[in-house]
């Protein structure tokens, strides 16, 4: 049923979808020689043996007319004991902020037509159909904790979901280390959540909390000192007694290259200074906090327990929803949500090959405490609510590429529907040598494309990136943020669908520093790259901005560098079709120095650029300032 959405890969687990997984070790096979298949490891659990059904179903191809209670469903295959089951189908309410038609199957009048107990209130067609059979809750968290009891680092443990299964459950699944959750079935979540959350779906999969250990904010370090001390102006105290002694710490931004450093503590100086192990190698930031909240210091764990080395893969994770919650409004929480608490502690987690399908949540969203070494390659996102990828939290030495994020072909419902939710495509915070590559971005949406937003990031990459925004009356950016140090946007495609309210690169407040944008591709976009600043931050803009061997066509204005500061570079840029301004330096910072180069070029001869007085023109092939 989900053929024409689940993506093919090239992935060792699509041998086993032409074989039914019996027990372990046995596979029966129709015309194939299933011997020689890729045979799955001892330590496997298949969800089957513990007793799961998968017998619910999903399809997208169903229809409803309004008024009517009839579903037409050409690959539903409706029996008579599909009766009285739960169904949701997309798109067939007109209640605000509705999603589905949840209600139940009356009656089987054919195997692709079905009488429900309640009539669509509009119609809908190409929709998708969630039909809920056996609650497999039982069975997937008994397989779940046969896997994770004999899970060890030398010999990972498989939670296997066979293809030919849809598997219900009503609580998330909690990983554990040293665990593979694959297979090709679709995992289904059935909780509708209420009070503040009514009618928004729950996390498929969700990583615990800490059962040991806490978390503090306001850490300080310098480069060579093993002094770890508690900053005044944290906002949750460390606390540290001579317990301590002993126990693992991580201190966000310490380590090379504003990675974390994991250390051991040695010596307990006092509640507010403990002496480690190893020094830091970066200086922690004096302000590392949201610019409007002022918090100075680091995130910090102290004896905490990680959960590392798990892997998800080549599932399809969806689940029930009927309503937004609030209009544009949702909780945030992923359908893999990746902590519960700001006490986990993750590393090593890899995400690939999903399909994730959801009308009310994240796709793969909301990281609490740590993620570190990490990767989200090769998922097919659709629709998904506040942001589709959400790294936040503290994530840090990540892979984040050659992902497909889109809602505006979510089954059954308007791309404008979608729009009321998805606030950004990937949401970036507190991300440190963060790489976001190769992606196909393709959304109606609240805010952006990709933003990094309200708290530090440093020594990230955005490459080669194909993002395309349409938003519905209001402005959208392709590229956004408003703090980040070491920031490369370099080869990304940008496309504004609604142009007089859309812009391709925007960058904004004197918390960005050192951020170049280079080699990228703006289409039809208000404006196409902007360093500038927003009141509510500061008057100060971005400094030492560096934008060169971009192409810009069908912009109104081309690159526009308002308030910055420090040294500028803008060089071999080219411009066609532009109907405003090609260039400006306004207002640039005391001591500013913007080197403009001639190689710049726009074939729009009557707009003349608008430079301020720290504009130092320099001949195409001049060497660049030092």
């Amino acid at each position: 049923m989900l053929d024409r959405i689940r993506p093919l890969h090239t992935h060792p687990v699509i041998l086993l979808a032409v074989c039914r997984f019996v027990t372990a070790g046995a596979w029966l096979t129709s015309g194939i020689n299933c011997v020689n298949a890729l045979q799955l490891p001892a330590q496997t659990f298949n969800v089957t043996v513990y007793g799961a059904k998968g017998d619910s179903r999903v399809s997208t191809q169903g229809s409803m007319s309004g008024g009517s209670p009839t579903l037409t469903c050409p690959d539903c295959a409706f029996t008579q004991s599909d009766v009285g089951k739960k169904v949701y189908v997309y798109g067939a309410n007109n209640a605000p902020n509705a999603l589905s038609l949840g209600t139940s199957i009356q009656g089987r009048v054919s195997p692709s037509t079905a009488a429900l107990a309640a009539p669509a209130t509009q119609s809908t067609s190409g929709a998708l159909v969630q039909i809920v059979g056996t609650d497999d809750t039982r069975a997937l968290l008994a397989a779940r904790d046969a896997a994770c009891a004999a899970a060890t680092s030398s010999n990972p443990a498989i939670l296997f979901f066979p293809s030919s299964g849809v598997y219900t459950l009503n609580k998330p699944l909690e990983p554990c280390s040293n665990l593979q959750i694959t297979g090709s079935g679709t995992i289904l979540q059935t909780t509708i959540l209420g009070g503040a959350a009514s009618g928004q779906g729950a996390s498929v999969i969700a990583f615990p909390k800490s059962p040991t250990g806490r978390w503090c904010s306001g850490g300080t370090m310098r480069p060579g000192s093993d002094v770890l001390d508690y900053g005044i102006q944290g906002d949750r105290p460390c606390n540290f007694t001579p317990g301590d002694v002993g126990s693992r710490v991580v201190v966000q931004y310490a380590g090379p290259n504003y990675l974390p450093l994991y250390a051991t503590i040695t010596s307990d100086v006092s509640n507010s200074e403990v002496i480690l192990d190893q020094p830091a190698q970066t200086a922690v930031p004096a302000r590392v906090a949201n610019l409007r909240f002022g918090n100075v210091g680091t995130f910090m764990q102290v004896g905490t327990t990680s959960i590392s080395n798990v892997e998800i893969h080549d599932l399809t994770l969806m689940n029930v929803s009927t309503a937004y919650p609030l209009p544009g409004r949702t909780l945030g929480v992923g359908i893999i949500a990746f902590g519960a608490d700001p006490s986990s502690l993750k590393q090593n987690i890899r995400v690939h090959h999903l399909t994730v399908m959801t009308a009310s949540n994240n796709c793969l969203g909301g990281v609490n405490g740590f993620l570190d070494q990490y990767s989200f390659q090769y998922n097919t996102l659709i629709g998904c609510a506040d942001a589709s990828i959400y790294a936040s939290g503290w994530n840090s030495g990540g892979n984040v590429s050659n992902n497909i994020i889109e809602n505006v072909h979510f089954p059954g419902l308007a791309s404008k529907v979608m729009g009321q939710v998805l606030v950004t495509g990937i949401l970036v915070k507190n991300a440190s040598d963060v790489t976001f590559a190769n992606n196909r971005i393709d959304v109606n949406v609240g805010h952006a494309g990709i933003a990094f937003g309200d708290h530090p990031q440093f020594q990230d990459q955005v490459l080669n990136n194909t993002i395309t925004v349409a938003a519905e009356g209001h402005n959208v950016v392709g590229i956004i943020g408003n703090i980040g140090d070491h920031i490369l946007l370099r080869g990304n495609q940008i496309e504004c669908r609604s142009p007089q309210q859309s812009l391709g690169i925007w960058f904004y407040s004197n918390a960005v520093t050192n951020i170049e944008a280079t080699g990228n591709v703006i289409r039809n976009c208000k404006s196409a790259i902007s360093f500038s600043f927003v009141a509510m931050d500061t008057a100060a803009g971005p400094a030492n901005v560096k934008v060169q061997d971009n192409q810009i066509t069908a912009c109104d204005d081309g690159i526009i560098l308002d308030s910055v500061g420090g040294v500028n570079v803008v060089k071999n840029n080219k411009l066609r079709a532009c109907s405003g301004s090609p260039w400006a330096v306004r207002r640039s910072q005391s001591g500013s120095a913007t080197y403009f180069y001639d190689d710049n070029d726009s074939d729009n001869g009557a707009a003349a650029a608008k430079f301020d007085n720290s504009v130092h023109r320099l001949p195409k092939g001049a060497s660049p300032p030092q």
